[in-house]
């Protein structure tokens, strides 16, 4: 794993190309179709406006509204747009900065692994893709929950393989400020989680944790989860002064769902979040699980466990959730199209300007592919991806 400097990272030119291409996607995406209303859309305003003090407190009294005030960030965030813009345009704002944050982490995470190339091919098909433009920018929190993620195993990444800060106090000052991250990511939403199963996964199992003795990976894990009960606690008892309200109150009154547990369905969820992606995330798995010394192979296996264990813990399948698992699928996707001219034989490269650049030729239908169904789903609503949960859910 590369040892790289953040603030070099930073002036990285593509990382600019990254975040250049990602703004003209935001520009194109609220000026041709705006951002998508989801029916959990009204219940986040509602936040805004009660924050506002535009809606009395009082008449929030259904359980569902009240559960939004347990993951109020996405809506304290957009708060001071709100007061200028109002709070549809405030939350939209809050979004965009999200996204370009995002699409900021994913650079760095697989410019660490693998080089400033691959890292520009990921941040251009994360940036592009259809369920970040469709979910990320509509006005829901997702992409807020993708933004602290990555960030979460951006962060363990940093601390475990670069192991930038040699005294212990500062490793547990850094450790307490991954767990807060965390716990502001829970303000999102609860699979945030993900980030400290990875975290508690590269601590135990990883090659880059081998340095330390049991007892400091159970320290080490330990510090992150009490960050993590920071900002938990302190919104929980906030909520529950106002509105007599609980994690355990939501919890035990929601509806129960019956779950579907067909392959064919996981397997129809999955294609749906990552479609173009699929074959090429095959390629680089194959590569990567070929070459495994270096340990990329692990974190990337990793990933996937920690993410399937929110997705699976779900009462359904879901598009969005299953996407939870794009910090390993789509680096691998643009790991896989990277290699693709090396199975091309050596005397075509030499002869063909196509063939030698196959790579970047599939990475930009790819991404025109993505931004035709990205902007399609931006004119219908997400309607497809709608059709394909009530295909997959039956509530009873």
């Amino acid at each position: 794993m590369k040892n790289t400097n953040v603030f070099n990272v930073i002036k990285d030119r593509y990382l600019l190309y990254a975040i250049m291409f990602a703004t003209i996607v935001l520009i194109l995406k609220l000026a041709l179709t705006g951002a998508n209303d989801i029916p959990d859309s009204r219940g986040y305003l509602q936040v805004v406006e009660v924050l506002q003090g535009n809606i009395d407190i009082a008449s929030v009294t259904s359980n569902s509204d009240k559960s939004r005030f347990l993951r109020p960030l996405g809506s304290l965030v957009a708060l001071p747009f709100s007061y200028i813009f109002g709070a549809r345009n405030g939350f939209i704002m809050g979004n965009s900065i999200f996204y370009l944050l995002s699409v900021g982490f994913i650079f760095l995470i697989v410019k660490k692994l693998y080089s400033d190339k691959i890292a520009l091919y990921a941040s251009l098909l994360y940036a592009s893709s259809p369920v970040v433009t469709t979910f990320g920018l509509a006005i829901m929190q997702d992409m807020g929950i993708w933004f602290f993620y990555l960030g979460s195993i951006f962060l363990t990444l940093w601390f475990f393989k670069e192991d930038p800060l040699p005294e212990r106090r500062n490793k547990s000052i850094h450790l307490f400020f991954i767990g807060i991250f965390i716990g502001l990511g829970l303000l999102m939403k609860e699979s945030v989680i993900a980030g400290y199963i990875f975290l508690c996964l590269i601590a135990f199992f990883s090659k880059y944790a081998f340095k330390y003795s049991l007892s400091q990976k159970f320290g080490i894990v330990g510090v992150v989860f009490v960050g993590i009960l920071i900002p938990v606690i302190i919104n929980s008892i906030v909520v529950y002064k106002y509105f007599n309200f609980s994690y355990f109150t939501w919890t035990s009154n929601l509806p129960r769902a019956e779950l579907y547990v067909a392959a064919y369905n996981l397997v129809k969820s999955f294609i749906m979040a990552f479609n173009l992606f699929v074959p090429f995330f095959i390629i680089g798995l194959y590569k990567e699980w070929k070459r495994r010394t270096d340990g990329y192979f692990d974190i990337f296996v990793m990933i996937i466990i920690s993410s399937s264990m929110i997705i699976l813990g779900w009462p359904y399948f879901s598009t969005r959730f299953i996407f939870l698992m794009f910090p390993a699928i789509i680096p691998l996707a643009a790991y896989g199209i990277s290699e693709l001219p090396q199975f091309v034989p050596q005397r075509l490269q030499n002869d063909d300007f196509m063939i030698r650049n196959l790579d970047k030729i599939v990475l930009i239908l790819c991404i025109l592919a993505n931004l035709v169904v990205a902007f399609y789903l931006g004119i219908t609503d997400g309607g497809i991806f709608d059709q394909l949960e009530l295909d997959l859910v039956h509530a009873v």
